[in-house]
């Protein structure tokens, strides 16, 4: 967590920003292009086959959803923890390639990095998930934070999954909080539950709650959303949706600085963003 001094400091007015725009706009901007939620698959990707198979992934099937995603989380998390350094990554972002670096070089990487290794790892099980990038409501300090989300069939929604920490995030009652459940707790100061999904001797009890320095780096970075729905080596335009609280920025789409192979939609309808996932 860089720049935790300036996180903590400003703490007060993250929050008050998370709690002014802790609402979505009602369902009205939708786009009528054809932003597709399609997901690639061990049939038709050779890197998620050979993750599939490399790391014996079918002994996943037989767990029950929610062990499933911690497991996963704990598998990444174990194949990244390759030293105490960390590493500048610059190759093919692809979870194969980065393990291979995490490995060769015995280095840490970053929070996109795990989020890309999970992500992956889902997909090859044949789970609905994409790479999660999570903004502040400014560019400074200039960093932000990277997670994995996986639709969970059994509580029709999108599940927030850590690998970077190699946790998930849960209620009272043991009940994995969706992105949307887990914001408005850190906008309403509401308890929240951290499962880590690996415990030794220095990560403390399997299941606690959230402590304050983990909270206010989240209340800084859980203000709006990015997601890629083109993401791993598919060839044709970039499509990034970017999930805004109503009355923030303003809305439509637009192309970014490659020209045409990337499109920004930006919205405040959430119901639109995820369907459109």
């Amino acid at each position: 967590m860089d720049n935790y001094d300036i996180i903590e400091e400003y703490h007060e007015d993250y929050l008050y920003l998370l709690e002014k725009y802790s609402f979505y706009g009602k369902p009205g901007m939708v786009f009528d292009e054809n932003v597709k939620n399609s997901y690639i698959t061990k049939d038709c990707d050779d890197d998620l086959r050979i993750l599939f198979e490399k790391y014996n992934l079918a002994r996943f099937y037989k767990r029950n959803e929610k062990n499933r995603f911690a497991g996963l989380v704990r598998l990444t998390w174990m194949m990244l923890a390759n030293g105490h350094a960390s590493g500048h990554y610059s190759g093919r972002e692809r979870a194969m390639d980065i393990l291979a670096y995490s490995v060769k070089d015995r280095v840490l990487v970053n929070c996109r990095q795990y989020a890309v290794v999970l992500t992956e790892l889902l997909l090859a099980l044949g789970e609905k998930a994409r790479v999660l990038c999570c903004m502040p409501p400014d560019l400074y300090p200039s960093e932000n934070h990277t997670m994995s989300v996986v639709y969970s069939t059994e509580l029709e929604g999108w599940i927030p999954l850590d690998a970077a920490n190699c946790c998930m995030f849960e209620d009272e009652k043991g009940k994995p909080l969706t992105v949307n459940e887990l914001r408005k707790r850190l906008a309403a100061s509401d308890e929240i539950w951290v499962n880590n999904c690996f415990r030794d001797r220095d990560r403390g009890q399997r299941v606690s709650p959230m402590g304050s320095q983990f909270r206010h780096y989240l209340v800084k970075n859980f203000f709006r959303f990015y997601i890629n729905v083109t993401e791993f080596g598919e060839n044709k335009p970039e499509i990034i949706l970017h999930l805004i609280p109503d009355g923030f920025l303003s809305e439509g789409k637009k192309m970014m600085l490659s020209g045409d192979k990337r499109m920004l939609y930006t919205t405040s309808n959430q119901e639109w963003f995820w369907n459109a996932m």
